[in-house]
């Protein structure tokens, strides 16, 4: 870029350092007007108002960034920076201009949008499929160094299966009340995943901040994480903020599927799935378990709230290890944390260090295999080491779908389920009454409309819904004890 090398006060100066009459230096002068000159000629950033109008111009070979304001509208959202390149990247978040320069898309923060590929078209559209996007957004994300695709808030139907994704993708939307993806193809088996990582990148990933509904089917998985081959431990994969559940009628086999018994090491020990970390996941419906995870290590699920189909209790939660048949060595899921509310059996085979705290049902367990209180039920276990752990610093009640659960911090958390009639309001009272009104209260349906909490007091509020059927709705709320 030109720069100034000198001054006007510099070469125009009518007195030396020293206080001396000078005159001009015409050599100075000169290069001091061709740098102006330069400057003041140089191109600007050029701006498209859309990416077929770049696609239509012939670009100043001496541009190096030019901006669309927008992808197939100047206000469809989907503008950004882009970067001259020398050859074609072979992505979705590229174009050639007229001249033949090729241009790339430059993520801010390691992140970028699906609408700068396109992706508008895609939103609130029943009859558009988000899938193609989707299956653009790897390469993109490889291209630019950036693992953050970000869905804004709508609804997004996937009229197709996508492809699976490598490890380090992240899909993050705006909420899960607000960025929902809508299964609208039936699977055609009970192990067919919609969200699937199963790549040879060992490190990150993520999906945050959505809801994932079926819309069609009874069978397949919502979000699968797996091991693909030998040497490989997926590390560090992020689930915060997800709902997975389904319209009336339709359901999912199982909501989420950990496996990592496929990646054998040496000897057939297997390394398994590491470092997951799950906060805030809601899942419904599923007819088989609402996780099954094989071969995990080291992964925590913090506010799990899972249930069956009409809140009932087959929301089963599998947590499992695998003996390899050629060397009857077991891989072992270890140091397994959950905490939550699981409306169903919680089971544990070829397991060590493990904690559960929450409630579930349907359950049976011996206090031998519990290191500490056996207040409640934790889960059928099998083949494992005696080291689970049931927090008795907590109280809970168990006797029902509702319950509370009172936190050392004096912070008291209840959450329960009620059923609303079309259009209703409905007043719901908690399992036990705060000693002032809720922090907060988080309202989750079992079908995707629009629910809101008023008259909130200590010991329950008003829920309202605007939908035209009889919905459940699950809720949370947390606030003084």
């Amino acid at each position: 870029m030109p720069v100034l090398t000198r001054t006007a006060s510099a070469v125009f100066d009518p007195l030396t350092a020293g206080g001396a009459p000078r005159g001009a230096d015409m050599a100075e002068a000169r290069l001091w007007g061709t740098e102006i000159e330069d400057i003041i000629l140089r191109p600007s950033t050029p701006v498209f108002g859309t990416r077929a109008a770049a696609i239509a111009a012939t670009i100043d070979p001496a541009v190096e960034v030019l901006s669309l304001m927008g992808h197939t509208t100047a206000v469809d959202g989907g503008g950004g920076d882009y970067r001259r390149l020398a050859a074609n990247p072979g992505h979705a978040a590229s174009f050639q201009s007229a001249d033949g320069a090729w241009w790339q898309l430059i993520a801010r923060d390691g992140r970028w949008s699906i609408l700068q590929i396109g992706g508008a078209a895609a939103m609130n559209a029943p009859g558009v499929d988000i899938t193609p996007f989707i299956n653009n957004a790897q390469a993109v994300c490889l291209a630019l160094g950036a693992r953050e695709v970000l869905f804004p808030t709508a609804s997004y139907y996937l009229l197709s299966q996508p492809a699976p994704f490598s490890y380090g993708v992240e899909i993050v939307g705006s909420g899960k009340s607000f960025t929902v993806f809508r299964r609208q193809f039936a699977p055609g088996s009970a192990f067919t995943p919609l969200f699937d990582w199963n790549g040879a990148n060992e490190r990150a990933g993520a999906i945050r901040g959505c809801s994932i509904v079926a819309w069609a089917g009874t069978l397949g998985i919502a979000i699968r994480l797996r091991a693909s081959g030998p040497d490989l431990k997926p590390d560090f994969f992020k689930i915060d903020d997800v709902n997975i559940t389904s319209g009336t009628g339709f359901t999912w086999s199982t909501g989420l599927l950990v496996d990592g018994s496929l990646s054998p090491e040496g000897a057939g020990v297997s390394k398994g799935v590491r470092n997951l970390f799950a906060r805030d996941l809601f899942i419904f419906n599923c007819t088989s378990n609402a996780i099954n995870a094989n071969v995990i290590v080291n992964p925590e699920f913090h506010r799990l709230f899972t249930a069956g189909s009409a809140g009932g209790t087959n929301g089963n939660v599998t947590i499992t290890g695998v003996t390899d048949p050629r060397t009857d060595q077991t891989a072992s899921s270890s140091n397994v944390r959950i905490e939550g509310v699981i409306g169903g059996t919680v089971s544990w085979q070829n397991t060590e260090l493990c904690y559960f705290e929450g409630t579930s049902s349907g359950q049976t367990a011996t206090a031998s295999a519990i290191n500490g209180s056996a207040e409640g039920n934790l889960g059928t276990i099998s083949n494992s080491s005696e080291s689970f752990k049931f927090d008795s610093q907590r109280t809970y009640d168990t006797s029902s779908v509702n319950g509370h659960t009172s936190h050392p911090n004096n912070l008291l958390e209840c959450w329960g389920r009620a059923i609303i009639a079309s259009g209703a309001t409905l007043a719901v009272t908690f399992d036990k009454a705060f000693a002032g009104t809720p922090h907060v209260v988080n309202l989750t349906p079992a079908s995707d409309v629009r629910v809101w909490v008023t008259a909130l007091t200590a010991t329950g509020f008003t829920l309202n819904q605007s939908g035209t059927g009889a919905i459940t709705v699950y809720y949370r709320a947390i606030g003084p004890g």
